[in-house]
C-alpha cells in the first residue's frame, strides 16, 4: 500500500504547474492528447509500454499525457543535464544591432537527439524512456514561438532572452514570454485543480482540432498564420520538415506578430484575441508532428500520411 501511495505522489507531483520557462502544464497536456490521438496503433503499443512502468493503474493515455510535464519538473528539482534544451535562441536583431548565435545544445539538438536514441533497437528502456518523456516536451517547446527567439535591440543589447525582458502591463503576466507560456491568459481556467480538469483539458484539445485539422496547413485558412505556413507544400512536407525549420517559424511569427506588442504598455484585446488563436495553431501543429515523429519510428513501413 505504501509503494502504491509513492508512485501515485510521483506522478501528481508531475502534474503541478510548471515555473515560466515553457508552455504551462496545460500547454504540454493540450499537445500531448492531440498528439496521442493521431497515433497509429503500432505506436500507441510502443509508447503505452514506455509508460507502464510503475504506473500500470493508470490508464494509457493518462501516462502519455502526464509524462508532457516531466521535463520541467525534473528540472526544477535540479537535474541540469536537459536545461538547455527547452528553447532555441535563434537571434532577431534589429539593424545596426550585434547578436550573437544560439548555444549548440538547444531544442532542436534535444528532439534531432531524442528520435536517434528511440530509432536505435540497442538503447537501453531507460534511454527510450527518458527521450520520449523529453520528445512530448521539447516539441511543445519549440513550438512556442518565444522559445524560438532572442531579440537585440538598443534596449536589449544582449537579448530579451526570448521576451523575458519584454516587459508589459497585464494580470496575465509581466513579461510578453510569460505571457505566452500562460496561453495569453486561456490556460487559467484549467489549471484550477478538480476531478474535472483533466477531462476539461482533453475536451479542450478536441476543440483545437476542430478548429485546426490537418487540411489547415494546406488551405492557409488563417490569414494571421500564413507566415508560418508554406503555401503549396504537401501535408507530409509541411510536417516533416527539418527540425530547425520548425524553431524559423517560430522566430518569424515573433518577429511578424508576438513583438507588435510595445514594451510597457497593455497588450490590446485583438492583439489577444488573435494571440489565442496563434498560440492554439501552434499547439495544434506541436502534436500532429509529435505523432508524426512517434508515428515514423514506431511503423518503419507506415507512410506520414498516414496519421489522423
Amino acid at each position: 500500500m505504501l509503494k502504491k501511495l509513492k508512485r501515485c505522489m510521483v506522478l501528481l507531483l508531475c502534474l503541478l504547474p510548471a515555473p515560466l520557462m515553457a508552455w504551462s502544464a496545460v500547454g504540454h497536456k493540450l499537445v500531448a492528447h492531440i498528439a496521442y490521438d493521431h497515433l497509429t496503433p503500432q505506436a500507441k503499443i510502443a509508447v503505452d509500454r514506455l509508460t507502464e512502468e510503475k504506473a500500470k493503474f493508470y490508464p494509457a493515455r493518462s501516462r502519455f499525457v502526464y509524462i508532457s510535464t516531466w521535463a520541467d519538473w525534473s528540472r526544477d528539482r535540479g537535474d541540469s543535464r536537459f536545461r538547455l534544451w527547452h528553447y532555441i535562441d535563434l537571434p532577431l536583431a534589429a539593424p545596426g544591432i550585434k547578436s550573437k548565435p544560439p548555444n549548440p545544445i538547444n531544442a532542436v539538438y534535444g528532439i534531432n537527439h531524442c528520435k536517434v536514441v528511440l530509432n536505435n533497437p540497442k538503447s537501453s528502456v531507460d534511454e527510450q524512456q527518458t527521450c520520449l518523456k523529453l520528445l512530448v516536451h521539447v516539441v511543445g517547446d519549440i513550438h512556442q514561438p518565444l522559445h524560438t527567439v532572442n531579440r537585440f535591440s538598443k534596449e536589449h543589447p544582449r537579448g530579451d532572452h526570448g521576451g523575458n525582458s519584454h516587459k508589459i502591463k497585464s494580470s496575465i503576466a509581466d513579461n510578453m514570454h510569460a505571457y505566452w507560456d500562460r496561453g495569453l491568459g486561456k490556460f487559467k481556467p484549467y489549471q484550477r485543480r478538480s476531478k474535472t480538469t483533466g477531462l476539461g483539458i482533453r475536451q479542450y484539445a478536441e476543440e483545437i482540432q476542430e478548429r485546426y485539422p490537418l487540411e489547415h496547413y494546406t488551405k492557409l485558412s488563417a490569414p494571421l498564420i500564413q507566415s508560418s505556413v508554406v503555401s503549396g507544400v504537401h501535408k507530409q512536407d509541411k510536417l516533416s520538415q527539418p527540425v530547425i525549420e520548425w524553431a524559423r517559424e517560430g522566430r518569424s511569427l515573433s518577429a511578424s506578430f508576438i513583438y507588435q506588442a510595445p514594451e510597457n504598455a497593455s497588450p490590446s484585446k485583438i492583439y489577444r484575441a488573435k494571440g489565442i488563436l496563434l498560440m492554439e495553431e501552434r499547439l495544434a501543429l506541436a502534436g500532429y508532428r509529435l505523432a508524426m515523429i512517434l508515428n515514423t519510428i514506431y511503423n518503419k513501413n507506415t507512410s506520414v500520411a498516414t496519421i489522423g
